[in-house]
């Protein structure tokens, strides 16, 4: 297997993974919301759903790098675009 199929291979791995951890994450919020589960269990959920929201969190960060490298030009300036800035930083 090439180097550029492998390279595909694993962003679609990591691009499954994101799915299924925001898809986790959605069902452990809305089990939280719902509040007729015990707090062991509640802070159990509380616990996976911290891990889902990080890896979400790294695969994005690593997505948007990757995007941002693309649209660089020569010089290291992203061409056509704004950098994309997370909320809260100005």
């Amino acid at each position: 297997m090439s180097k550029k199929e492998e390279a595909k291979k694993d962003e679609v791995k990591k691009l499954e993974e994101f799915e299924k951890n925001l898809q986790r994450l959605e069902e452990l919020s809305s089990e939280l919301e719902k509040g007729n589960i015990s707090l062991a269990d509640a802070v159990e959920k509380f616990e996976e759903a911290v891990k889902c929201f990080r890896l979400c969190q790294k695969l994005l960060s690593e997505a948007e790098e990757r995007v941002e490298l693309l649209l660089k030009d020569v010089e290291g300036n992203i061409v056509g675009s704004e950098p994309f800035e997370i909320g809260g930083e100005e």
